[in-house]
């Protein structure tokens, strides 16, 4: 299956398309609340959204991107990853216009001070790197979801490493925070992360969030 939404980066699903896959697609693209919203509410329960951590993980992989350096792209603050130092910011935010849940960013895999081994391998990138983008990434991504009047803590940590990160090339990391409708409750925040076309990292972080009513 592949579906576009508005022209700036596919969906496209290598296993067979089920009621799950399509129902990701439409959360992810924003659309059809109108014809699907029940659906999409039943989709959106903490239960289903616990019990399909690793389902969630799985459909975002096969969303691709035609070409995210088209877009331009925006300085994260060390305000916004809890940082003292801005060297130690290792993403931009990647703008693209397009309605969608997902939020992109280009990583410098390497680029921080504050951490500190005593060997770097040359070929690839260590783990604890990749860690730390993904934790920027996802702090960046539910912030601006969630909006400022709300609080949430994680519960849950899940990483997957399919393939090597090559040291000093940028990253791409695809976010997509997964919550329902309710002022409370128990949510994810998906993450993959690619070098080129190459899916090298997948995973995810479970949370618990409170939106205050003034955001609701």
């Amino acid at each position: 299956m592949k579906q576009m939404i508005e022209s700036a980066f596919s969906f496209e699903m290598s296993k067979q398309q089920d009621d799950f896959s399509e129902l990701f697609f439409y959360y992810v693209s924003g659309q059809d609340y109108l014809t699907n919203g029940k659906r999409l509410n039943d989709f959106l329960t903490t239960k289903n959204i616990v019990e399909n951590q690793t389902r969630f993980m799985e459909c975002l992989e096969s969303v691709r991107i035609d070409d995210l350096s088209v877009f331009p792209k925006v300085k994260v603050s060390k305000e916004e990853v809890h940082k003292e130092k801005q060297n130690n910011v290792m993403i931009d935010m990647i703008k693209v216009p397009n309605k969608t849940r997902l939020s992109f960013f280009e990583g410098d895999s390497v680029s921080t001070e504050e951490i500190h081994l005593d060997r770097l391998n040359k070929e690839h990138v260590e783990a604890i790197f990749l860690t730390e983008l993904c934790r920027q990434s996802c702090m960046v991504c539910v912030n601006n979801f969630l909006g400022e009047n709300s609080d949430y803590y994680i519960i849950e940590e899940f990483k997957k490493f399919k393939n090597i990160v090559k040291r000093n090339e940028p990253v791409q990391i695809q976010v997509l925070p997964v919550v329902g409708n309710k002022r409370r409750g128990r949510g994810i925040c998906v993450f993959v992360v690619f070098q080129g076309d190459v899916v090298c990292l997948t995973g995810f972080y479970q949370m618990i969030y409170t939106k205050r009513r003034d955001d609701v």
